[in-house]
């Protein structure tokens, strides 16, 4: 009975040192981080956004690669859409006249509007075949087409 109550004992005790033990590695994860932050171009401009939309579309992706004779392996993508879009005209741009004496602004010529889109894509349901995967050539050309189907709309 004796050696049952110190076996006992001794358990309790080695599994108090292994918890312990784990327990403080667990604490002493370190995480590196680093972030460069670099300034590209900053102009001054003066646009005027006189449209401003928000467009959401569903768009479905499929694409098929033939391997063999009548064997195909596809891939697919739900997208869903949430763009902004912008037009704008940039004032700096503007030709004009202005005669002080009759206190009279002439606008000669108005320049082109700038269409700006913005998209946000969320992929759904995204599906890849075995010898037909993914990849970032793949989300590049979903994004343009997305693009150029709300630049139409």
């Amino acid at each position: 009975m004796r050696k049952i109550v110190i076996g006992i004992v001794i358990a309790f005790v080695v599994s108090f040192v292994i918890k312990k033990c784990t327990e403080g590695s667990a604490d002493k994860t370190v995480i590196r981080e680093h972030s460069a932050l670099i300034q590209k171009q900053i102009n001054n401009v003066g646009k005027l956004i006189v449209t401003e939309g928000y467009f959401s579309d569903a768009y479905s992706y499929k694409n098929s690669k033939a391997l063999f004779a009548n064997l195909t392996s596809d891939k697919q993508a739900l997208v869903i859409v949430n763009a902004e879009v912008t037009v704008a005209y940039d004032l700096s741009k503007i030709e004009y006249e202005i005669d002080s004496i009759n206190k009279v602004l002439k606008i000669k010529s108005i320049p082109k509007e700038e269409l700006k889109i913005y998209p946000n894509l969320e992929y759904y349901d995204v599906e890849s075949g075995y010898l037909n995967a993914f990849n970032h050539d793949d989300y590049n050309k979903i994004k343009e087409i997305v693009t150029t189907r709300i630049t139409k709309k």
